[in-house]
């Protein structure tokens, strides 16, 4: 028997923080982003080279990377993040499995986007 869910919603302080409708406290978690955007702007050589790096990610992270993203381009437009997924950590996790990657880049537009293959086979 197969289940499926159609709705999951992860909660956790951090997503709290990033989507509060008060600005108070969405400027918690706002101010952390700028001032990593601000740290690393200042103090490198070669900006350009810079990416912010995101690994592993999964579906429901999605809502997420897309703010700070938005955060981050709104911050230093030539700000950069990289995304990564790793092959069936979820990617196989949804009813159409041919579905692969489309919905990370459809939703995320990233600029930089990788996939991290780590399977490892054994032959006994």
């Amino acid at each position: 028997m197969e289940v499926w869910f159609d709705k999951l919603i992860v909660d956790d302080e951090m997503g709290n923080n990033l989507f509060n409708a008060n600005p108070d406290i969405r400027e918690i978690f706002e101010t952390k982003v700028t001032e990593e955007i601000d740290a690393f702007r200042s103090s490198s050589l070669h900006p350009s080279n810079y990416a912010y790096y995101v690994d592993e990610m999964v579906y429901s992270n999605i809502p997420c990377i897309k703010r700070v993203s938005e955060l981050m381009d709104s911050i230093d437009s030539d700000s950069r993040l990289t995304c990564a997924t790793t092959n069936y950590l979820n990617t196989r996790g949804l009813r159409n499995d041919t579905l692969g990657n489309r919905v990370f880049l459809q939703k995320l537009n990233p600029e930089l986007f990788t996939n991290d293959a780590h399977e490892i086979y054994f032959k006994f």
